[in-house]
């Protein structure tokens, strides 16, 4: 294997071990909820964990 083909090689394999390697963090990350009262404010926040926070 010539160095050019070796070289481009090795690129793609850095780049899906970086992929492989970071796709967990991507996966579990949080989903926030806004929910909105019949004005349009902010009445209600829930995060990925299921956690409420009420606003009054």
């Amino acid at each position: 294997m010539n160095q050019m083909a070796f070289s481009k090689v090795l690129t793609v394999v850095a780049c899906a071990t970086m992929l492989w390697a970071f796709a967990p963090t991507l996966a579990v990350a949080d989903q926030t909820q806004h929910v909105s009262d019949d004005l349009g404010g902010l009445s209600q926040v829930i995060d990925g964990q299921g956690n409420l926070a009420t606003y009054e």
